[in-house]
């Protein structure tokens, strides 16, 4: 998407532009052209590529009429991103995220594997787990430097105990939080 400038900002003319003509465009391809072709050749694909089935089920292929009289490219993919991508009444995501590490302790000659995992779900009808678990982090840490909590200036990596203790708690009251593991290897 970023190939095809899909995220640009520029502003275009898009009445009486077809998804498919506004793709044509994007990729500079000849104006009578199989777009397909011209596009798997742009983006260095296979017909069989995924991409290109993703690209298609998208609409950035299809004869339908944009429905905007003028905006960028980002506001085209934001357009068919709220057409196609949306949770149906009731409907809730989930996130999963693990972390492994296995660590060796010469002293006693022993390595263990620590498993920290991330299960959270989306609130039905509210917020999905994807806004929760980007959105609440970076909200707790804005929170912490408004109440003096964290006094480390500049551009901090959460890797302090000042500013990751706090955010941790935090997040375990909203129900996000990783459960620890660890199993001794040798």
């Amino acid at each position: 998407m970023l190939d095809m400038g899909l995220f640009e900002e520029n502003s275009w003319e898009l009445e009486k532009f077809t998804y498919k003509e506004f793709t044509r465009r994007l990729i500079r391809a000849p104006e009578k052209c199989n777009i397909e072709n011209e596009l798997r050749k742009f983006l260095n694909l296979e017909p069989y590529a995924a991409v290109l089935h993703r690209i298609k089920w998208l609409g950035l292929l299809s004869d339908d009429y944009i429905p905007l009289k003028k905006g960028s490219p980002r506001d085209v993919i934001l357009h068919l991103f709220l057409e196609k991508l949306n949770y149906e009444k009731g409907e809730q995501d989930f996130v999963i995220m693990e972390h492994r590490y296995i660590t060796f302790f010469p002293k006693d000659q022993k390595r263990i594997r620590y498993t920290s995992t991330l299960i959270d779900y989306g609130i039905p009808n509210n917020d999905s787990s994807v806004a929760r678990t980007t959105g609440i982090p970076p909200a707790i840490g804005a929170k912490l430097i408004l109440q003096g909590k964290v006094t480390a200036t500049g551009v901090q990596a959460p890797v302090l105990p000042e500013i990751y203790k706090p955010c941790l708690d935090e997040l375990e009251k909203e129900g996000i939080l990783f459960k620890e593991r660890e199993e001794i290897l040798s």
